[in-house]
């Protein structure tokens, strides 16, 4: 059963959950209560930086790196005490004309790092994107592609959104994002998979793999479980309740990371996490597992009658 925590904010880090805010700040688990799992310190918050869409990946050195977006770009922020302390701004990427939005953080195993990014166009002209730069040096260096992964419209409404990717256990990267382009003539949107076999040089065709009719799935983030190694991903799913309200559900892959069709609005392998009551918001969803097992879901909530949302972490 999920329980629902309210976070307050800490000085110390938990890695791959960030608040969503202006300012970034950084939030914390500490020693586990037996009767929960988890305790959140209730202390001082740490202030990393103006921005928005922070996520935290903890690098294989034991490094913290946070990305995030400001002013149209994306840009990184390193810490080496356990997210304390944050250095420098360090800009990743900048485009002319457009946004380089939606930042998101992949460790591979050989330790080369993308950040998958969404490029929004401000001209009408230019095409809505995915693409992505790497670091071969922990996030002091970077590199772009030299064409991006994806291309859709020139549009909003005929947009992509929202990358985030996991490598799984025999090298093949999964990346999935929002996806309006299949949708021109409503307002519909999809979940897109595509797959590198090369760590990242060359990519798929772009694959349908979560789609609910009249209704718009978003903000994708892949999971591969501990014990299962099966590989699940939370979205935002606005076909649940009457009145479109956004609410975070769970999709699954069949057997072992096998995806198999499209799983539509009545897929048994796409279920409310949690079950919300009715008119509930539940936007912005992102899942992650602690070491104990213990598997995190963060949204924005307005469950208990708030009439503006809050951030809070589901416990399953």
């Amino acid at each position: 059963m999920a329980r629902l925590f309210n976070i307050p904010m800490s000085p110390r880090i938990l890695p791959l959950l960030c608040a969503l805010a202006i300012p970034l700040v950084a939030l914390a688990k500490e020693k586990p209560k037996p009767a929960t799992g988890i305790t959140w310190n209730s202390k001082a918050a740490v202030r990393i930086t103006d921005g928005t869409y922070g996520r935290i990946k903890r690098l294989k050195n034991g490094t913290l790196l946070c990305c995030y977006e400001a002013r149209g770009r994306s840009y990184v922020r390193r810490s080496t005490d356990e997210g304390q302390t944050w250095g420098n701004a360090i800009l990743v990427r900048q485009l002319a004309g457009s946004s380089a939005a939606n930042p998101e953080l992949l460790q591979l195993k050989s330790g080369r790092i993308w950040l998958f990014f969404n490029g929004r166009p401000r001209d009408g002209i230019q095409k809505f994107t995915i693409d992505a730069c790497w670091s071969d040096d922990n996030g002091t260096t970077w590199t772009a592609r030299n064409k991006p992964i994806f291309e859709a419209g020139t549009e909003g409404k005929i947009g992509c959104w929202e990358p985030a990717a996991v490598q799984m256990s025999s090298g093949e990267i999964q990346l999935f994002f929002a996806n309006e382009l299949p949708f021109p003539a409503n307002d519909d949107q999809e979940i897109t998979l595509m797959r590198s076999r090369d760590n990242g040089t060359h990519w798929s065709k772009p694959q349908r793999v979560c789609y609910r009719a009249g209704h718009r799935d978003g903000m994708p983030v892949p999971l591969i479980l501990k014990d299962s190694k099966r590989l699940v991903f939370s979205i935002e799913d606005n076909g649940l309740q009457p009145g479109n309200i956004l609410q975070p559900v769970i999709i699954s892959t069949v057997g072992k990371n096998k995806w198999t069709g499209s799983v539509d609005g009545n897929n048994p392998r796409r279920w409310s996490a949690p079950a919300f009551p009715k008119g509930v918001y539940g936007g912005a969803p992102y899942i992650a597992q602690l070491p104990s097992g213990e598997t995190l879901l963060s949204c924005q909530s307005t469950e208990g009658g708030r009439k503006e949302p809050r951030m809070v972490v589901y416990i399953g």
